[in-house]
């Protein structure tokens, strides 16, 4: 299945980038979600927003456990059976995201759908 491709190949992927010190890990895992938009409830090519898991909150009583980790962003490709993904870094701090400075994903990992 193309979208366990999907999250083994992140997780890899994060746990290089945890050993060449560009995040913090560890990385126990990857989980994703497909991203709202013009591609949803499509077939051929979907975007999937990704996280690589390196802390599980507990879970409460009115919703899934916290996630915690490294963004990551997925175009997938299904008639292909190809994917292309991006690490994705948001503005940090509360209050420094401003509306047009934001860093968009590469097209090729689906851009900001």
């Amino acid at each position: 299945m193309i979208l366990a491709a999907v999250r083994r190949t992140i997780t890899a992927d994060a746990r290089s980038r945890v050993r060449r010190r560009e995040f913090r890990g560890p990385v126990l895992r990857t989980e994703c979600d497909q991203r709202p938009g013009p591609a949803e409830g499509h077939q051929d090519v979907v975007v999937y927003s990704c996280i690589a898991v390196k802390f599980v909150g507990p879970r409460t009583s009115t919703g899934p456990p916290l996630l915690s980790g490294q963004l990551f962003q997925v175009r997938v490709d299904y008639p292909r059976r190809s994917f292309t993904w991006c690490k994705v870094e948001p503005p940090g701090g509360e209050g420094t995201g401003r509306p047009g400075q934001e860093h968009a994903p590469d097209d090729s990992c689906g851009g900001i759908g």
